[in-house]
């Protein structure tokens, strides 16, 4: 488990966090990025995580560079401080 550091942000602002994802497993797999566990809960409501990543598949092996993104809602109220977990999950690939 890592932590990312987001710091001090501002409404309206938008802070972006690159990291290295590896594919360790034995097949191609699709990555699936999920933020929850949302603390407090409302913070969701302007805080919105997203990357980069659009061709999301992964060989085996492969590492690949993904730059997450956190805007803040200019019109964020009552959060000063927050946390989330993000979940990087791999699903296998399968070809059509």
């Amino acid at each position: 488990m890592y932590s990312i550091s987001w710091g001090v942000l501002t409404p309206g602002e938008i802070k972006r966090v690159v990291v290295y994802v590896r594919n360790e497993g034995n097949e191609t797999c699709l990555l699936i990025l999920t933020p929850e566990n949302w603390n407090p809960n409302n913070a969701s409501n302007y805080l919105n995580l997203s990357w980069n990543c659009e061709d999301n598949r992964i060989e085996v092996g492969e590492i690949v560079k993904v730059t997450s993104s956190l805007p803040v809602s200019p019109n964020v109220v009552g959060v000063t401080d927050f946390s989330f977990d993000i979940i990087f999950e791999g699903s296998i690939f399968l070809e059509t």
